[in-house]
């Protein structure tokens, strides 16, 4: 399963002295990580529209250059889903058929590697 996190940033001098994007993207990835997420690939956000550019400049502007929206970056995190019948996160063990030794879920009536007749 897959996820996109949108980190924003702040401009300004409130963003070019107190927020450091390292430490920001840092942070998100620590979390999402305690959470069983990994990341997949990091891309900054920017946009071509002229518009949002022209209203971050009045922004910043209209606070005395002290604050403004800034483009961020994009996470791409992925986490690993069991299937159905298999323990989460590789714990524990699964069933395995008394005739091939392979592994079976434990909803199955028969192996599918030998055709034996399970339980």
């Amino acid at each position: 399963m897959n996820k996109v996190v949108n980190v924003d940033l702040t401009g300004g001098l409130i963003g070019l002295f107190f927020e450091a994007p390292a430490y920001k993207l840092a942070n998100v990835i620590a979390r999402h990580n305690a959470e069983g997420w990994y990341v997949v690939q990091v891309i900054p956000s920017k946009s071509g529209n002229i518009m949002l550019y022209v209203m971050r400049i009045l922004l910043l502007i209209l606070t005395l250059l002290l604050y403004t929206t800034s483009n961020g970056y994009y996470i791409i995190f992925r986490k690993e889903i069991a299937p159905e019948g298999y323990p989460p996160g590789g714990q524990g063990t699964l069933p395995h058929c008394p005739a091939c030794g392979e592994n079976v879920l434990p909803s199955d009536s028969f192996c599918e590697h030998c055709g034996t007749k399970l339980g």
